[in-house]
């Protein structure tokens, strides 16, 4: 299976430069899942995709996510914070990926680093 990109509002085609078995989420700042219901409904159903976002929340990442998103997440087993947004809400998105989710580490943004040094 080939890497293929997606079609845009404007009929023009965007290339992928990637693909989920082969990119893993650690290389990105934050994610946004963009799908429709249909979509997700498959991408929950692929362990490449589910792994991405099982791995982008447990590295730390924003994640935002459409209604398409929301399945995969669940199926990935994320229980959403306040680092998980709508992807219908840009601002919040940014705000979330403008830091780590610390909050999701037991020991916190500290404790860890002082666990790291010591």
């Amino acid at each position: 299976m080939g890497v293929g990109g997606a079609r845009l509002s404007n009929r023009r085609h965007q290339p992928a430069h990637g693909q989920l078995a082969g990119l893993p989420s650690v290389l990105f700042d934050a994610v946004v899942l963009l799908l429709s219901e249909e979509a997700g409904a498959v991408l929950a159903k692929e362990a490449a995709a589910v792994d991405f976002v099982r791995h982008a929340f447990d590295h730390l990442k924003a994640i935002a996510l459409s209604p398409g998103g929301q399945l995969v997440a669940q199926a990935a087993g994320i229980e959403p914070d306040k680092f998980v947004v709508g992807a219908d809400d840009p601002k919040a998105y940014v705000r979330a990926a403008s830091q780590r989710a610390w909050d999701r580490e037991p020991l916190g943004a500290k404790s860890v680093f002082d666990a790291l040094l010591n």
